[in-house]
Formats: structure tokens, sequence, C-alpha cells
């Protein structure tokens, strides 16, 4: 026998051991064409409905917070009197620093600054408004837990920045002088607990800025609107 026909004999040997091999390699998928056949022609089955809105576990929102409070408010400050025909109303902004003892009940410290000047009553010079005080807020909820509606009353020290309205008659104006008064306003709680919108107006009696007249009211009407924090 020749060399050849021993070398194909061979290879014929390795190419069988081989095909034996790999039709014996537990790897491979063993497919059982009839349970393929039936599994594709199988009816499906409906489709799993999708839960409801109630069916949710959603969790309550936060409860709003009570501590220490941050509040800061912009607005304008008008006047009622005769500062009314002297200066336009007044840009203010304002500072609260409170602590609630309760839910309801908030005392403070304040700080007020507000600019204006005499256009009403040439030559225009402008002035500034600034004070320090206290008080109280009073609040209840309204309309579920996101308003509250509050009242609160306030007394501290004011004057203005300058002599300029000592001239037109409001001669104690750069001198501290008491004030006093009370505003209301609406509390809009967010979604973060710590957060709520405020809107606020009232009135507030000023001594400090009448004029040296019988008859004038010394008034001013505050509006405003700003963001409170909770520690």
């Amino acid at each position: 026998m020749g060399w050849g026909v021993r070398a194909g004999i061979g290879l014929a040997l390795v190419l069988a051991s081989a095909g034996d091999a790999y039709a014996e390699d537990p790897q491979q998928p063993n497919y059982d064409e009839a349970a393929v056949s039936a599994a594709l022609n199988q009816t499906p089955g409906p489709k799993p409905e999708k839960p409801t809105a109630g069916e949710f576990n959603v969790p309550p929102p936060p409860p709003r917070k009570k501590g220490f409070v941050v509040e800061s408010q912009v607005g304008v400050m008008g006047f009622i009197g005769e500062l009314n025909n002297v200066s336009p109303p007044a840009s203010r902004f304002s500072v609260q620093f409170g602590f609630e003892p309760l839910r309801w009940l908030m005392v403070f410290a304040e700080g007020d600054l507000g600019f204006t000047s005499t256009r009403y009553s040439p030559p225009s010079r402008g002035y500034a408004l600034y004070g320090f005080g206290g008080g109280a807020r009073l609040t209840t909820p309204i309309f579920g837990d996101h308003f509250a509606f509050y009242g609160q009353g306030d007394v501290g020290l004011m004057r203005t920045s300058t002599d300029v309205l000592h001239t037109y008659g409001f001669h104690d104006a750069e001198n501290f002088n008491i004030y006093f008064g009370g505003l209301v306003g609406f509390e809009w709680y967010q979604v973060n607990p710590h957060y709520a919108l405020v809107i606020s107006g009232g009135v507030r009696n000023t001594p400090g800025l009448k004029r040296a007249v019988t008859g004038d009211h010394a008034l001013a009407v505050l509006g405003s609107a700003g963001l409170r924090y909770t520690f």
C-alpha cells in the first residue's frame, strides 16, 4: 500500500473522529422540533392590565417644616398724608428672622429698607427709609395643606437717611421714631417642605413722617411678595 493511500485513510479517520466529537458535544442544544412548532402555534394569552392610579403606593407629601424661619420680600411703600405730595411710593426690601414655637405662631425680628425721592416737589433729591423692629404672626391653613392665611403685628423704629425732608416741614424724619402696624398675607407651601411663597399687604403708622401741620395722617401702605425658608 502506497504512502498516498495511507495518508488518505488517516485523514478520513481524523475527520470521522472530529464529527463524532462534535455530535457528542454536550454544549450543543438538542432541539425538539415538535415542541418548538407547538410553542410557535400557541395562542397568546391576554395582556396584563395596567395598574390604575389608585393602585400605586404614592407616599404622602412631606409635612411643612416648623422651626427657625428666614423670609425676604420685595415690594412698595406708599404714603397717606402730606408726604404723598412730596415723594412717590418707595421701593421696599424687607427681611424677617423668626422662630415658630407652634405651627400657628411665629415671633420675629425684622429689618426694612426703602428708596424714594422728592420728585413730586422739585428739586428732586433721593433718600432712603430704613428701620428695624419685631412682632408676632398667627397662621391658619386654608384650602388643604398647601395654602395658609396669616395676620401679623409689628412695632419698631425707623428714620430717613438724610435731612432732605426737613425743608418740607418733616422736622423729625431724620431721627429714629417709632412705627407700628399690621399685615395680612398668604403662604403657598412648595413640594420641598422648607420653602413657601408669600404675598402680603397692610398699613403702618409712621409718626416720624408726620409734617408739622395739623391733620397729617402719616400712614404708610405696604405691599410685597417674597420667599420664606424654614430650617
